[in-house]
């Protein structure tokens, strides 16, 4: 047999291999890692668990994730730290991660072999070890998602000819999230798309055979629908369509669909074990979802349509999937178009699901990450209305073919955008989640961003692109010898401020406005104007009595501003963590340097001060026995949560970044008689920080586990519980609410 023989009888193998290599080149080819830290505990449990033996990850505790805030780990109430997010991908991945071990062990005994040294154990707890973990969550992310398109382009060769089936699996690869969010990291959406694309693969091809391949096939299916809300518990709509669907076209066969569920076991044991409910990690966010018709009407809007964030926005091309819908409804009757109108109601029950969450717009993202779990339905939609599309053009035989060449003129845009965003987006800065304010801030220059029609993340990206290609403009050092200009006005929102001496609270974080005139000869060159290494920046520096100086932000300008021109720039600024008096110095600089470029500084007295903070906790979620024995010990756990207006700062962040004032968890007995028992203190995991403006308190709560020791005599206490300011005191003595738990001291 020649190879051309050879090529004819595996030209389906030959093809998958070809799509798959090219996904896997294309998704690799930035050359870029994302720093996301919602994957970290899915990145990590398998090198833990094959490395140091550990399921859970007490073994970071104290380590250099939990130097700042934390949202991806949480105390469980079994003692454990352990991760906040599903762990589905991470069982999904685990082959993967076994192959990367075996990797890294091989590197290391053969450089230990070679220096002679005894082979040491993998320290995936150290800093040491985080460009390693990014590059393999970066390899993984982009072998699972070149793997989904692989197994949709089988779907779709079940139902379309061999041209809309190639451009229909390009549109999915590169024309969607997928290039840019799905492949570049191991989020939660990595592994739904696979899952979803395995359980369409199986069941069209189930829909085509019978006997031991169709209950394999089921089979197939059953343990990705077990698997999927494992991934994503919002996914559990496909899974119950997928379902249905196998009671009604199946019958006694669906059986063997079912019988895959229980692979849904790992990720519910897992969540018993920790946590003690279903939920899992998720059961502790509250208040995500806002059931309200403005709720409705802003999120259903934006999750299609917003500069920002809308998902016609970012992949026009998926517009077709309407008039696929209506091919799909036409053929009702048959099998293959029954399932897809299962999946399509279950990607409208999605939808619908997040047009009541309250941060529908997916925190830091470029375009609609929400809805790409449902894009292989999507996109499988969009190829019923291109073959009506192609086949009504050659019917009516006309020269050009509009509606063919509008669909591709919306997916070249749609392309072009996943391009820009994969090689630009948290790449490069300036970030446009982060600059000129976070995203999350519930403020005009916050989510007010989200329907901005200038400067939105595709027109930032392609200005870095732009720029990046043609080198404009030049930032040369003439250029920066004409930076001049002066600070006109400071306003001070929403803060204490009597036009002389800031006063607030230790690591407040403060929103300004300033007004500003260029008074150099260059024009100023600002965030938004995709300028790498050259754009203006007001920094914020305060110098304490010793002169001492830390930088605490920066209000970002936009726009060109012209010489002699004024401009007005708002940002935040966050207040130095220690009390005492500062000079506020704002100074313009560079955006990416601390060079200061004004010879006019503007300088403000600030003070921070006890009086100016609030002391507000609350505890959920508490377990403690209701008695204890006298002078004897008992577990307690509960969840803390933040509405301070200042960080409550960790014992060992404190340490390390010289704050003088950490934040501790404690409790007191109060006897019937009056007497206090003060408990021991307990340090927070790590910091906690709440602001008035964010839209949700993701950042402001944190386990606590720890032992309580009864007071040595019996009777009838309150266990108080508080948090302890060191050098301040108790928050209940400062207005705090704490909370009492009526108590049973029995004899021992």
């Amino acid at each position: 047999m020649n190879i051309s023989d050879w090529l004819r009888k595996h030209s389906l193998a030959v093809e998958c291999c070809l799509i798959f290599a090219s996904c896997v080149y294309v998704y690799l080819a930035n050359d870029r890692t994302i720093t996301t830290h919602d994957s970290v505990p899915n990145t990590l449990l398998a090198f833990n668990w094959l490395f140091n033996h550990q399921l859970n990850f007490d073994n970071f505790r104290g380590n250099y994730f939990t130097n700042n805030v934390v949202w991806f780990f949480t105390e469980s109430p079994n003692g454990h730290l352990t991760s906040a997010y599903p762990i589905g991908i991470a069982i999904l991945t685990f082959p993967f991660y076994v192959i990367f071990a075996g990797i890294r062990w091989i590197q290391h005994l053969t450089h230990d072999s070679f220096l002679q040294n005894t082979l040491y154990s993998f320290n995936i707890q150290s800093a040491i070890f985080e460009p390693d973990r990014l590059d393999f969550e970066k390899l993984a992310g982009t072998l699972i998602t070149s793997i989904a398109v692989v197994f949709f382009y089988l779907a779709t060769r079940l139902k379309f000819n061999q041209t809309v089936c190639v451009i229909l699996t390009f549109t999915y690869a590169f024309a969607t999230q997928n290039w840019v969010t799905n492949s570049q990291s191991m989020l939660q959406h990595t592994g739904a798309n696979l899952a979803v694309c395995s359980i369409l693969l199986c069941l069209l091809k189930a829909n085509r055979t019978h006997g031991k391949a169709r209950r394999f096939l089921l089979l197939t299916a059953g343990i990705f629908c077990g698997f999927l809300p494992g991934i994503r518990p919002t996914d559990a709509v496909f899974s119950t369509a997928a379902i249905i669907y196998a009671i009604v076209a199946y019958r006694r066969d669906c059986i063997f669909l079912l019988l895959g569920l229980p692979s849904a076991l790992l990720s519910i044991s897992w969540n018993l074990y920790y946590f003690g409910s279903l939920l899992g990690g998720y059961g502790s966010f509250t208040g995500l979802y806002n059931f309200s018709i403005e709720q409705f009407t802003q999120a259903s809007l934006g999750l299609l349509f917003s500069p920002a964030r809308g998902l016609f926005t970012f992949s026009p091309v998926l517009l077709f999937m309407f008039p696929g819908v209506r091919q799909v409804f036409k053929s009702r009757t048959k099998q293959d178009e029954q399932l897809l109108l299962c999946l399509t109601s279950a990607g409208v029950m999605l939808f619908i699901n997040y047009c009541f969450f309250s941060v529908w717009w997916a925190s830091w993202t470029y375009g609609n990450r929400f809805l790409a779990d449902a894009l292989p339905v999507f996109c499988l939609l969009v190829g019923y209305a291109l073959a009506d599309i192609i086949d009504r053009g050659a019917k009516i035989r006309r020269r050009i073919n509009y509606s063919l060449v509008c669909f591709f003129v919306f997916l070249l845009f749609s392309t072009f955008v996943q391009c820009v965003g994969a090689f630009t987006v948290e790449f490069l800065k300036p970030d446009w989640n982060g600059i000129p304010a976070e995203i999350d801030a519930n403020a005009e220059v916050g989510v007010g961003r989200l329907w901005w029609l200038h400067d939105s993340p595709i027109e930032r990206s392609a200005r870095l692109v732009f720029r990046g290609i043609t080198g404009l403009p030049k930032t040369s050092d003439s250029y920066f010898k004409g930076l001049d200009g002066k600070i006109e006005r400071v306003q001070i929102l929403n803060q204490p401020f009597d036009g002389n001496t800031l006063l607030g609270a230790p690591g407040n974080t403060i929103p300004v406005q300033l007004d500003l005139r260029n008074t150099g000869v260059s024009d100023w060159l600002g965030y938004d104007t995709g300028i790498q290494g050259g754009s203006i920046a007001v920094q914020a520096q305060f110098y304490d009595q010793n002169s001492q100086v830390a930088e605490r932000g920066r209000v970002f300008i936009p726009g060109v501003t012209h010489p002699n021109h004024y401009v007005r720039a708002t940002g935040f600024i966050v207040l130095p963590d220690n009390y005492g008096t500062y000079r506020l110095v704002l100074n313009l600089a560079k955006g990416d340097t601390s060079s200061g470029q004004i010879k006019e500084r503007y300088e403000l007295p600030v003070r921070i001060d006890v009086k100016q903070q609030v002391f507000a906790q609350t505890f959920s979620k508490i377990r403690v026995p209701k008695e204890i024995a006298a002078g004897k010990t008992a577990k307690l756990f509960t969840i803390v949560q933040s509405d301070s207006n200042f960080p409550w700062h960790s014992a060992l962040r404190a340490e390390q970044n010289k704050i003088k004032h950490p934040v501790n968890f404690s409790y007191r007995w109060l006897s019937e008689n009056g007497e206090v028992i003060e408990g021991e203190m307990v340090p927070i995991p790590w910091m906690l920080l709440h602001r008035k403006d964010w839209t949700f308190g993701v950042f402001n709560q944190a386990g606590i586990n720890t032992t309580i020791k009864a007071p040595d005599r019996p009777g009838t206490c309150i266990l108080r519980l508080s948090m302890f300011q060191e050098g301040v005191g108790w928050f209940d003595d400062r207005g705090g609410r704490p909370e009492d738990i009526p108590m049973t001291i029995t004899a021992r």
